[in-house]
């Protein structure tokens, strides 16, 4: 008798777990139909360690920003809406006046597959289609500046992984510049502040790449499932 309760109690044990296991894994898959909200931010600072104080260096702050919105067109391949702010500023230190800030806006869309693993987690690949524009002032203190304006048209591809936290909560890490191409236009202009003079030039670049030089920066998105 006793090893039949035993027995049993181990049954229910490996029911249950598989149980549990098998609803994780349907919340966990992206039905067609669910409706994705949030985005993602970004944060990093530079700050070299430098032992003397009248040596110069640089620090530099990254700033990021992306909003979207995405629907599941079929099971757990989702197509979205993105937007997004970034804003850089490096500067020359124990001088503050050398500095260049850069300000970009961009738009786009998204084509997201995923693939879940279990436990919660699910890695995806996501295509995305976007415009940017962008400003870089730098300033030399108070004498010189150069002002660029720029946009750019491109494609590119990031792997990520994502937790599902809830049926309504998924937090998730996207790792940049796996592979890009991208078209961009480039203008120029030169003078002294106050201005003097300017001299504007242009140039368009096209590039076809792939890179991992994004990877150290810290991001985190977070999505709301409905």
């Amino acid at each position: 008798m006793k090893k039949i309760l035993l027995s049993s109690l181990a049954v229910f044990i490996v029911l249950l777990s598989h149980a549990q296991q098998s609803q994780q894994a349907q919340q966990s898959q992206i039905k067609k139909g669910t409706v994705f909200i949030g985005g993602s931010i970004g944060f990093s600072k530079q700050t070299p360690s430098n032992d003397n104080p009248n040596n110069y260096y640089q620090k530099v702050t990254n700033v990021n920003l992306f909003p979207s919105i995405g629907w599941a067109i079929k099971d757990n391949l989702v197509f979205g809406v993105m937007l997004g702010y970034g804003y850089q500023k490096s500067s020359q230190s124990p001088v503050d006046t050398l500095y260049s800030k850069n300000q970009t806006y961009s738009a786009g869309v998204f084509l997201r597959k995923y693939k879940y693993l279990g436990s919660g987690f699910s890695l995806f690949g996501q295509g995305n289609l976007f415009y940017t524009y962008g400003k870089t002032s730098n300033y030399n203190g108070s004498q010189f500046y150069q002002t660029y304006s720029s946009y750019n048209v491109g494609l590119n591809f990031n792997p990520g992984v994502a937790y599902r936290i809830n049926s309504h909560w998924q937090i998730e890490t996207i790792f940049p510049n796996l592979g890009y191409i991208n078209y961009g236009h480039q203008r120029l202009s030169n003078g002294l502040l106050p201005p003097s003079s300017d001299l504007p030039s242009a140039s368009n670049t096209f590039n076809i790449g792939s890179s991992l030089s994004g990877i150290y920066q810290f991001s985190v998105g977070v999505q709301y499932i409905i």
